[in-house]
């Protein structure tokens, strides 16, 4: 069967040829003029290939470029968007564009060929917080895959005569991908104690409070009442001038800022009085003394941290610089990134976990412990934190069953 030419849009024409047993075509506009195998050995074959070709090029696709597998991701997503504005309405464009950039962004870097599945994963699974914290609908992501996968479509097509380039779209199955991506239920502050505590090593809260000292300042202080004091990261934003007894040593937690607002703590049982260590005493001092009396009308009242409005208008007012949830978790976040820690889940939150099982190891009776964590009873505590229970000594154990001196009840963790 012989094939005759085929005329395209925009001038370009589609001329079939055999060499051996598979057919060609040369495709040619003007003095522009590129050979291409079909990889087809039948007549039937190659038909069907030159509509597909031609088919594309009414959608926009650009045959003359060459080297299509080469060259960014970002620069061909930056040309499949100028042939997909000459088909496509405003607001569809308006989505597109914001779909490439999502796009270029996490992988733009890339070249097309380098793209795997698991990159589609990780940029699905990112996409479903949008801005502000906001969860994204099911159809904005569904429309987003979707975009992404024409993109890899039609540089599979443009692309298919060069060997070396895979044919797999990584945006195939988007339901899978979708699903896959999903993330947890998300809570607004990390400050649940439930799930498995995973305090920070001692060297790694060595390191971490050497840089937080270097640095100083605000973050220094809120890294101790984490670490020494077991403040939840609402209760350290909260913690006001007066909350902060040097007198008595103590810290007293009776509010937290929750969603940008202040309010009473999680339970009357976070509602409590923590002793006050050296080191946080000293921190507190250097950065509360020099500068109290500024805050008027009533610098008791004062967050230390966090920005509040004052009563009368005018502004926010905090007693050390402007420090929400979202800066707390960047400047603790910088922080374990210079002292080369690994964050994992609730970085801020590990201090905490921390606080606990440190006073757990060293033998504190439970019910302070628990008291000053604030958790519901002793417990729960025992439940959460079982681990770092220090075991009763088996020789004392025996010694009692056997009639002899001594008594289990006597270690300082006292059940």
């Amino acid at each position: 069967m012989k094939l005759a030419p085929t005329r395209a849009s925009g001038g370009i024409l589609i001329s079939p040829f055999k060499r051996g047993e598979v057919w060609h075509v040369i495709v040619r506009r003007g003095k522009e003029k590129i050979q291409v195998s079909t990889r087809e050995t039948t007549s039937n074959g190659a038909h069907i290939f030159i509509k597909r070709l031609a088919e594309r090029i009414v959608r926009g696709f650009e045959p003359f470029e060459r080297s299509l597998g080469h060259g960014s991701l970002a620069a061909h997503v930056a040309a499949w968007l100028e042939r997909q504005a000459k088909r496509l309405d405003p607001a569809t464009m308006e989505s597109y564009r914001g779909a490439a950039r999502e796009l270029v962004a996490q992988l733009g870097d890339k070249t097309p060929q380098e793209v795997t599945r698991a990159d589609a994963r990780e940029l699905v699974s990112i996409q479903h917080i949008g801005a502000g914290g906001k969860p994204r609908s099911r159809k904005t992501l569904e429309n987003r895959v979707a975009i992404w996968h024409a993109f890899f479509a039609d540089w599979i097509d443009a692309t298919r005569d060069e060997t070396r380039v895979p044919r797999a779209n990584p945006f195939d199955r988007a339901s899978r991908l979708l699903e896959a991506g999903a993330p947890e239920p998300l809570r607004h502050l990390d400050d649940s104690d439930e799930g498995e505590p995973k305090p920070y090593s001692r060297e790694q809260k060595g390191r971490l409070l050497a840089q937080a000292r270097l640095v100083g300042g605000p973050i220094f202080s809120a890294v101790l009442l984490g670490l020494q004091a077991g403040l939840r990261n609402s209760e350290v934003l909260g913690l006001r001038i007066c909350d902060v007894d040097f007198e008595r040593g103590e810290i007293r937690v009776r509010q937290r800022i929750s969603r940008g607002k202040i309010g009473p703590v999680k339970s009357a049982r976070s509602r409590r009085d923590v002793p006050m260590t050296k080191t946080l005493e000293l921190a507190l001092r250097t950065l509360l003394l020099p500068r109290q009396e500024e805050f008027e009308p009533d610098p008791e009242s004062a967050p230390i941290f966090a920005p509040v409005a004052r009563p009368q208008g005018g502004g926010l007012v905090s007693a050390y610089g402007v420090m929400d949830v979202r800066t707390l978790r960047r400047q603790f976040g910088q922080l374990l990134e210079a002292a080369e820690i690994e964050p994992g889940e609730k970085p801020f939150h590990r201090l905490r976990h921390t606080f606990v099982s440190d006073l757990l190891i060293a033998g504190v009776e439970l019910f302070w412990v628990s008291k000053w964590a604030g958790h519901s009873s002793p417990d729960f505590t025992s439940r959460v934190y079982s681990h770092w229970i220090p075991q009763q000594n088996a020789r004392l154990v025996v010694g009692v069953l056997d009639g002899n001196e001594g008594r289990v009840g006597s270690a300082k963790h006292g059940r």
